[in-house]
């Protein structure tokens, strides 16, 4: 599949997400795999946004995620293996989500055609100071599931998302994972992020 297709299906992403509205600043992620008929491998690709700004990018080509903004580069000062570790992240997210793709395609019975699985999640600071965090999975343009951190529950979207709900409410662990990656982690990036990328921020 050629990389042109895969970022246009990346800012569909994007907008399905939503702009940040209300928010004052958000961090946002968006992991999407493709699998085309008769490929050998699905293609995927990860971006993150600050605001509106993409600050780093990975994919299947390339395989090294790597900085798409002159600020996001002040990060290395602090931390000289922060790429490094961003780019073990997404490789086993790549595995991951090509791990349930081949899931899905067994829960819908698709043996052929194009075939997206989408992961999206962040978190948004508000002008009124509260935090919002959120995590959620599309599956061929359509939501599939999402992730409630106050009840450490899944919500399917769809009827074939049950099977999947069951599985991951089931993992309590990965529950507690995640929802303090979105209240902590995340927002402890948020802050760090604006920091190094305040004078480009105030220009825009």
């Amino acid at each position: 599949m050629k990389m042109g297709l895969l970022w246009g299906l990346v800012a569909a992403a994007f907008l399905l997400g939503g702009s940040p509205g209300s928010s004052w600043h958000s961090l946002r992620y968006f992991y999407t795999m493709i699998w085309a008929p008769d490929q050998g491998e699905p293609d995927f690709i990860a971006v993150g946004y600050l605001d509106d700004q993409l600050g780093g990018q990975y994919n299947s080509t390339t395989r090294r995620a790597v900085p798409r903004v002159p600020w996001v580069r002040k990060v290395e000062k602090d931390d000289p293996h922060f790429w490094d570790w961003n780019t073990d992240r997404a490789i086993y997210f790549e595995w991951r989500m090509k791990t349930y793709l081949r899931k899905l395609r067994s829960i819908y019975n698709h043996s052929r055609g194009l075939h997206i699985w989408q992961h999206m999640f962040g978190c948004e600071l508000n002008k009124d100071g509260s935090k919002k965090g959120f995590m959620q999975y599309g599956y061929n343009g359509e939501d599939y599931i999402n992730f409630d951190k106050e009840t450490l529950t899944w919500t399917a979207a769809v009827v074939p998302a049950q099977v999947t709900k069951r599985q991951w409410d089931a993992d309590l662990a990965d529950c507690h994972r995640f929802k303090a990656y979105l209240e902590g982690e995340c927002i402890g990036w948020l802050q760090k992020f604006l920091e190094y990328g305040k004078e480009s921020l105030l220009r825009r």
